[in-house]
Parts: structure tokens; sequence; C-alpha cells
């Protein structure tokens, strides 16, 4: 191994299922030096198979700080970052695609510029999560339920876009109930719903974006289930979220006010923020088949590829197959501010096994309460969305985090047990929106626990207890 961590604590940061490309830019973007938002810590990323895990670099939790002292100077500013990147990139991906492969290669050249742009707010919002939550543990410390208090603060200053659109079919579902809708005006509105949301379930892998025969299907699920108490349910916890919320406030001095206002404002970001480089994906779909006719190759493969590849593609060059199915099936990337290595095959591996070993003696775990609730049940660890139909009502849904197009799961599940612990982590956001109990930061869980093993998941205490494991 070239690179020598033993100096730094490597802080779990999200996994996911991920073509190489996201991947690679989601550690890249550590790389920037001569940027606004450019990083002061190091990324680590592994993947095998397309199912990777991210790690922060950092000497210590002081390095979280920086992050926080300048999004506190600039706050509003990575606000207007994320909705200009947005804006700019899907007006030029919304060109008509008959132009030479010249052109194609610099429209993709600026696809990838901009998407490790946008990428740089998540990366910020994720340090500076995590120094929020330090700080705010300081705060509530003396509380008898501080990760209930501190979740409170997850709730963004309006309802996430997932809920948002949750809304907006309850309300035509009212309608549909109350008979005062025409088939037309349905079929207009569910169009300007999917038209508004579509891309929500878009991700850094294979996730499709939503039809209108799937906004039809949700609907005919809501009238079935009296959308009338599902609508009044919704707007009545988030008033009661709200008011408790500007209770505990009330008793908090000024600095500590401040710190509270800017979780909620940093949740709002970072799901501004899913929204947003999900619409990008959306957009960029058109140019990836462009591409893929013209180069005959799988659009797969080409989201498997460096954007310099992709170049050599569209300049008649060929790649190596071999080369690239040799890193999908086990890469690392390495990124500090200046420097990214990409390591594959025995050194990724050999990396795994020296600084991601883990132990699996304990029975119990802990982790931050993001719902409060205590239920037990059977375990469905859901790593990606070809796992969704594994899991059935009732069950523990066990993941590294969670992302839209995991909501009707969510639905289903007694409790949510999460690898990722930021606060306004997707997860931690929609398990109070729908009233799940959820458990998260518990490092490696989704290797520690199995499906079938039957569990309680105290998240009035933040502890997962293994009750029974499958034989």
């Amino acid at each position: 191994m070239i690179i020598d961590l033993s100096k730094y604590k490597l802080v779990p940061d999200g996994g996911r299922f991920s073509y190489f490309y996201p991947h690679y830019a989601i550690c890249h973007e550590y790389f920037h030096k001569d940027h606004p938002w450019a990083h002061q810590i190091g990324m680590i990323g592994i993947s095998k198979n397309h199912f990777v895990r991210w790690f922060t670099l950092v000497h210590s939790n002081k390095d979280f700080d920086a992050y926080l002292n300048r999004f506190i100077k600039n706050s509003f500013k990575l606000e207007k970052y994320i909705k200009t990147i947005k804006k700019e990139t899907v007006k030029k991906l919304r060109i008509k695609l008959n132009i030479p492969n010249k052109e194609i290669a610099k429209l993709a050249a600026y696809y990838y510029y901009q998407y490790e742009n946008i990428l740089l707010a998540a990366g910020n919002l994720r340090v500076i999560d995590k120094a929020l939550i330090l700080k705010l543990r300081k705060i509530f410390k003396n509380m008898s339920n501080p990760d209930e208090i501190i979740s409170l603060f997850s709730i963004s200053k309006k309802p996430s876009f997932a809920m948002q659109e949750e809304i907006a079919l309850l309300k035509i579902a009212k309608e549909i109930v109350d008979k005062k809708i025409t088939a037309n005006q349905i079929k207009k509105k569910i169009q300007k719903i999917h038209k508004k949301f579509c891309w929500l379930t878009c991700g850094y892998y294979d996730e499709s974006s939503k039809t209108i025969n799937d906004y039809n299907a949700k609907l005919k699920e809501l009238v079935r289930l009296n959308p009338k108490k599902k609508f009044s349910e919704i707007i009545t916890k988030r008033k009661e979220d709200l008011r408790i919320k500007k209770k505990v406030m009330l008793n908090l001095k000024k600095n500590e006010l401040y710190l509270v206002t800017l979780a909620s404002y940093s949740a709002y970001l970072k799901d501004l923020f899913k929204f947003s480089i999900n619409e990008i994906t959306y957009y960029a779909e058109p140019m990836f088949k462009e591409i893929a006719k013209r180069t005959k190759k799988p659009v797969a493969f080409l989201k498997d590829l460096l954007p310099e590849e992709v170049s050599r593609l569209l300049q008649g060059d060929d790649i190596n197959k071999k080369e690239v199915i040799e890193r999908t099936q086990y890469n690392m990337v390495i990124t500090f501010p200046g420097k990214c290595t990409i390591f594959t095959g025995d050194d990724a591996k050999d990396f795994d096994k020296k600084y991601l070993h883990f132990k699996l003696e304990e029975s119990e775990f802990k982790g931050r309460v993001a719902f409060p609730g205590c239920v037990k049940g059977y375990v469905k660890i859901v790593l990606g969305s070809r796992d969704f139909k594994r899991l059935k009502k009732g069950d523990v849904l066990v993941a590294m985090n969670t992302s839209p197009d995991y909501i009707p799961i969510i639905k289903k599940s007694a409790a949510i047990v999460a690898e990722e612990g930021g606060l306004t982590s997707h997860v931690s956001v929609v398990s109070r929106e729908f009233r799940i109990p959820c458990i998260v930061g518990i490092a490696n869980i989704t290797k520690i626990l199995k499906d079938n093993d039957y569990v309680e998941v105290d998240a009035n205490k933040g502890v997962v207890k293994i009750i029974k494991r499958k034989k």
C-alpha cells in the first residue's frame, strides 16, 4: 500500500450502489484546491461490484469546525450555488443532440464538470452535518432525550421534496373521493406532478425515473387509504413538530439558537442538492443514450468510465473492456486536495482487510435516535432497489442510508436502522416525516445483521438488540 492512512481517522460517510463515475466524482471533488467550497480533508471510496462505501479522512473532529465556520459566513451562497449549477446544467443538457461527435464530447465534458461541482455542495454539507451534531449534543447533553431533541432540528424549513410529492398526490386523491375533479383534470394534475418530481427516484446507479403510470398507480392506492385522514395526519404532525421545536428554541442562548437554525437550513439544502443532482441525472440520460448509439457501447458501460475515457471513445479510440470490468469488480479511490489515486484488484482488497475489518461478538449496538419508538421484527438488509421486493410489511429495514426511491418500503417498515448517521441524511429526515422508529449511525450494521435476524429496535434509547439469530 503506497498511501499510509495510519494517522487518519476514517469517518463513515455513507454507502450505496453506484456506477464507477459517480463514485469517482464523489471522491474526486476532494481534489480541488482553488474553489470557494474546496475541501481541506480527504475522502476514500471502496467499491466491490458497484456497491460503494465512502469515508472521510480526518485527523480529528476539529477538522469539521472549519467547514462549519465557512458555512456560517456563506450559508445563503451555498443555496444559490446549488440552484445556479442545476439551472445552467439542465438548460445545457436539453439541447438537441443532432450535433457532431466533437460537440457531444464537449457536452459530456461540461456535464462531468458540473456534476462534480454540485457534488462539492453535498460534500460540504455532509461535513457540516458532522460538526453540527457534535455541537448540538453539547447543547442538549443535560436533557433526558437529547437525540430526540436533536432530530427535531433535522426538520427543514419546508417539507422534503418526497413529502411535497406525497402531499400533492393526496390532494388529488381527496378531490377524487369528494368527487370534485374530472378525469381530464386528474390527467393534467398528474402530468404536472410528473413534470416536477419524476426524477426524485434517480440516483447513482440504475434507479429509474417515475412514469405517468407510476403516479396513476400510486394515486389509486391513496384513494383506497382514506386520503383525507392521511393528509390531515401529515399536516397535524408537522405542526406539532414545529410547535415542540419552537418551544425548545425559546430556552436557547443566542449562539445556540443560531446553530439549531443552521441545522434546519442545512437539512433543506441537503434535500435541495439531492433533488437537483437527480434532475441533472435525468436530463443527462438522453446524452448517454446518444453516446451509446454512436460508440456502440451500453449506457451502463459508459457510466463506468472516467470522463477522459468517454472522450476517447467519441474520438474513435477503443477502451480496454477487461480493465473496466476488473475496475468495477474491486476498486478504491483515495483523494486529498491536489492528489487523487485509484487502486484496483489486490491493492483495494488489501486496504479493505487492513482498515475496514470489524468484529461481530456484540449483540447490542448503539446509535443515534432519528425518530423514537420501540418495536421488534425480522431484519431485511436493503442495499438498493434490487432488494426492495424482499421486504414485507412489519420488517425492520436495515440500510446504509435511504433515498427517495425507498419511500414505498419505508412506509411498510416497522422500524429503520441505518449506518449513515448524519443529522440531515435522507433516512433521518424521512423517518421523522413518516413517523417510523429509526436509529442511525451504527457502523457496519448492514454487515453485522443478517436477513431474518429477529431484533428489538429501541429507538427511545438508540439501541438495537439481537434477540434471535437466523439459523
